[in-house]
């Protein structure tokens, strides 16, 4: 089986890759920008054993100049996008208000 195949990533990754499908159906994106975003968090998300919410900057900074090794300069480019999309959509926390309370929620009770 292929290492990317979903049934050998965590179901925490699945969710997430998922949502951010959705996210970018929403957006009436292209196609050829969608399957190229798409596969830039399946990408980032095998290098990083698919726990891809908590990147650090020197660990994103590795990835995409070892990347540029191996892949063109158009390639990163749409990793990068792909990623930043990643983080300004589907990452975003939810914020639950009361009359009186705001109440954090950021997704996690969702397994």
């Amino acid at each position: 089986m292929k290492a990317n195949n979903p049934d050998n990533r965590p179901e925490r990754f699945n969710f997430l890759y998922n949502k951010h499908l959705q996210y970018l159906n929403l957006q009436a994106f292209h196609p050829k920008t969608i399957k190229a975003y798409s596969r830039a968090i399946r990408r980032i998300g095998a290098a990083f054993q698919y726990d891809i919410e908590a990147l650090t900057e020197d660990q994103l900074l590795t990835h995409f100049s070892s990347l540029l090794i191996t892949h063109s300069r158009s390639t990163v480019k749409l990793d990068l996008y792909g990623l930043k999309f990643f983080y300004q959509f589907d990452m975003v926390n939810l914020f639950v208000f009361t009359h009186d309370n705001i109440f954090w929620y950021s997704g996690s009770s969702d397994f």
